[in-house]
């Protein structure tokens, strides 16, 4: 009887221990405050795999993903500390370290291939660049199609003052192409599956990239240097599960959008599958292929600095070594 009660007493003991460890363990997790660029859709897939995978729960990384508003947002967020990491425009950065003296850093790259793209029905007969010089363009004011236009043109051997550009709110621009009141809509590429659903009546859609003239990254992982100081190990720790995530999205897509269903029930499936597949795209760069998905070349991110300081005439330099870091990709 002794023996029994030593046994039962004894196995209460390591599932209180057990239990106190668990807690101990959680407790310690390091805190993640990440944003993302904008609305919960296809594109992000990769974050919500990692999430739901437990890629950042294995890290030791209690990571809350909330929803983007835009880069200005995004930058806004890093300095002020109400994110820790975010995913938004590389070239955001380097006017807001420029201008503000934002204490911010890039720590690897998902977008390695502009992502801008200028829209067009197949019906307009606009199939290269200079088709555009004439035409109407509809976008947003300030968005990245819109400021990196003059670049763009400069690129690819077309007069933008030629082109014409309609200005409207961002959930108008898709009825104004739909609607022929303008033969081209600057976005980005991940928004073609939906738009493809609501041009098909009218003969589907063609599209001319900005990433095929411009040699300049999209977004990337950005870190607040703030808490990179203080969690060096937590940060590389993020980028690695974040990649992780990325790795099996771009091999699992059905499994992949499912993730991000489950974040935002209402959006449509296959559209959310296939924005992944077009991230997946634009992501493997000859770069990437070479040391790893995320991998920033120095060169191209020299590129990136130097157009946004010709297209903004900035005053304070930026230097490379502070505007970004493999070394978390690098790192074992």
């Amino acid at each position: 009887m002794r023996a029994w009660l030593r046994g039962v007493a004894f196995g209460v003991l390591l599932v209180f221990v057990a239990t106190a460890i668990g807690t101990a363990m959680a407790a310690e997790k390091v805190p993640v405050r990440f944003s993302l660029d904008w609305i919960v859709g296809g594109r992000h897939a990769g974050w919500f795999t990692a999430l739901e995978k437990g890629y950042y729960d294995e890290a030791g990384l209690k990571v809350t993903i909330s929803r983007g508003y835009g880069s200005e947002d995004g930058t806004r967020r890093l300095m002020s500390g109400e994110s820790d990491i975010n995913f938004n425009d590389i070239a955001g950065i380097v006017l807001a370290r420029s201008r503000q003296g934002a204490k911010i850093k890039v720590a690897g790259v998902i977008y390695a291939k502009h992502p801008s793209v200028i829209f067009t029905l197949k019906k307009s007969g606009i199939k290269t660049p200079k088709d555009l010089e004439g035409k109407t363009i509809v976008d947003s004011p300030g968005s990245t199609q819109v400021v990196l236009f003059p670049a763009f043109a400069k690129a690819a051997g077309i007069d933008a003052a030629k082109v014409n550009w309609l200005l409207v709110p961002p959930d108008a621009k898709n009825q104004m192409l739909l609607s022929e009141k303008a033969q081209g809509m600057g976005i980005y590429v991940m928004q073609r599956p939906i738009l493809e659903k609501g041009a098909a009546a009218l003969g589907g859609i063609d599209q001319i990239s900005y990433g095929d003239y411009l040699n300049m990254y999209g977004n990337g992982i950005l870190v607040n240097e703030d808490f990179l100081k203080k969690n060096p190990d937590a940060v590389k720790k993020f980028v690695k599960a974040s990649i992780k995530g990325f790795l099996y999205a771009f091999d699992h897509p059905d499994e992949a959008a499912g993730f991000v269903l489950k974040n935002q029930p209402l959006l449509d499936r296959e559209v959310t599958k296939a924005e992944g597949l077009i991230v997946r795209d634009i992501a493997w760069s000859p770069e990437a292929k070479q040391h790893g998905l995320g991998y920033m070349d120095e060169a191209r991110m020299r590129t990136t600095r130097d157009l946004m300081f010709q297209l903004f005439d900035l005053k304070n330099p930026v230097a490379l070594e502070d505007l970004y870091t493999n070394k978390f990709l690098t790192e074992p």
